[in-house]
């Protein structure tokens, strides 16, 4: 880096082209000297630094990060909150990964005061990183913070304050139980209008049924006969008593155990096995597509809420299994099928299983594999140390696909290629080609290519500055 250079007699491409021929740590200097030396300079100051925010992480220079971060808020005072998503996204990652609480606070101040600017990429996504790490508190406040910002905003569709309300009710709801318990006075009318506060309208029927379940235990019989009454209730009785027994059996406050129920709330999911024992009983493939369709596959942008889920499902179907609501049979190709799901987002997720390690501080049904958790903690390094690569991949080709899964696939497969054939007529040229394999494991077994290692393509440059933006 020469610094005899007068960089404001530069223009804009100049300074590009001579960073991009840089290394990391020298562009590094660059931007800092830049910043110091010449502010006025008409150049995206923040799209540069997280060219180089991954190479930071890398080496854990995060004091680095945050004085670039302070040394900018301080020269264009007010831009950054309307610029951190990014670098924000990392920096609430990796203190969680390290515990570092009262860093990840100051982060999440930075978010409350434009949470609409990175609801995409880091402000949902920071709400379900601290339900997952059992930061409970901090996740309501931070609710109670961003969810009418959201739901003022003109700029973002659909119910963007939706999750963050409903960890405020689900809050509440705990707090209520606990008083059914010790048995005080409930006004269930007076909990729906408080609720109301936080754009939560629901009749006073569903709250009825809530409060009910919140008051009398699982019911097996009661159960069954909705089942067989095919009664829109079933699910959501479940749910509440779901709630329940998290609490009393492990401690799980409601407002984590129920996101590991809700992507099981749906009722085209059930009654599939012939065999009223089996009527939770989900065929894998039905299960496989059914999650795949929640995960964002091209941005990746739900990957933390997606795994957590996944990594949760054992805990509905031990409550259905403990209760007697599914058979031990139908059980145990469960457990096998969900253990199927896990090696996918293992496999899908493996340079970044760093980040979802909080599974191992949940309640364990299971005896905890060590080997896996060290491995989930080593992936942190998984670009940089070709040893955990090759560690990963070996644990991972010690998995088999049952037999028994690999024919619910084929034969949902042909049932797939039966009804669309129907609809289409063109189909038939579909299932002759050799490229098209419908609802096979969703698997990517090539290995991902780091931002910072050569590009592929043989250029000599790196992949993020050579064939990545293709």
């Amino acid at each position: 880096m020469n610094k005899q250079i007068n960089w404001y007699e530069k223009d804009t491409d100049e300074i590009y082209e001579y960073n991009g021929d840089l290394t990391d740590e020298e562009s590094f200097q660059f931007i800092n000297h830049l910043l110091q030396n010449y502010p006025d300079l008409d150049i995206e100051w923040i799209e540069m630094f997280e060219e180089l925010k991954d190479y930071l992480f890398d080496e854990e220079r995060i004091t680095d990060v945050l004085n670039f971060v302070k040394l900018y808020q301080q020269t264009f005072p007010g831009e950054y909150e309307a610029k951190y998503q990014f670098i924000e996204r990392n920096l609430i990652t990796y203190f969680l990964y390290k515990g570092d609480i009262e860093a990840l606070k100051e982060r999440l101040e930075i978010i409350k005061t434009n949470p609409v600017h990175g609801f995409d990429l880091v402000t949902i996504r920071a709400l379900y990183q601290l339900i997952y790490h059992k930061q409970f508190d901090i996740a309501i406040k931070y609710s109670k913070a961003v969810w009418k910002p959201l739901f003022e905003s003109k700029d973002l569709v659909g119910d963007p304050h939706a999750e963050f309300c409903v960890s405020i009710y689900l809050h509440e709801l705990e707090k209520l139980y606990q008083n059914i318990k010790n048995n005080e006075p409930v006004n269930v009318e007076k909990f729906r209008k408080e609720m109301e506060k936080y754009e939560l309208y629901e009749d006073i029927e569903t709250f009825e049924i809530v409060q009910k379940n919140l008051t009398e235990p699982l019911n097996k019989q009661v159960i069954q006969s909705k089942i067989e009454n095919e009664s829109k209730d079933l699910l959501v009785t479940l749910n509440i008593q779901f709630l329940k027994y998290m609490k009393e059996e492990f401690g799980m406050p409601f407002i984590l155990s129920d996101r590991l129920w809700n992507i099981l709330q749906k009722p085209g999911l059930y009654g599939l096995a012939n065999s009223a024992e089996g009527y939770f009983y989900i065929p894998y493939p039905v299960l496989s597509d059914h999650i795949c369709g929640w995960y964002d596959h091209m941005l990746r942008s739900n990957d933390i809420e997606i795994f957590g889920k996944v990594f949760g499902l054992k805990y509905p179907f031990h409550f259905l299994h403990t209760n007697g609501l599914i058979s031990d049979f139908y059980y145990r190709q469960m457990e096998e099928n969900i253990h199927m799901i896990e090696y996918e987002f293992l496999v899908n997720t493996r340079e970044s299983l760093w980040q979802m390690k909080f599974i191992f501080d949940w309640p364990q049904i299971y005896p905890i594999d060590t080997n896996q958790a060290k491995l989930f903690s080593d992936t942190y390094r998984y670009y940089s140390d070709k040893s955990v690569n090759e560690k990963f991949s070996n644990y991972l080709n010690l998995w088999v696909i049952p037999d028994r899964i690999q024919d619910e696939i084929d034969t949902y497969n042909e049932e797939k290629i039966r009804s669309e054939s129907d609809d289409y007529d063109e189909f038939d040229d579909w299932a002759g080609s050799d490229d098209w394999d419908p609802t096979q494991p969703i698997i990517n077994t090539e290995p991902r290519i780091g931002r910072n290692n050569p590009c592929p393509c043989g250029s000599g440059k790196k992949y993020k500055k050579c064939c990545m933006d293709k």
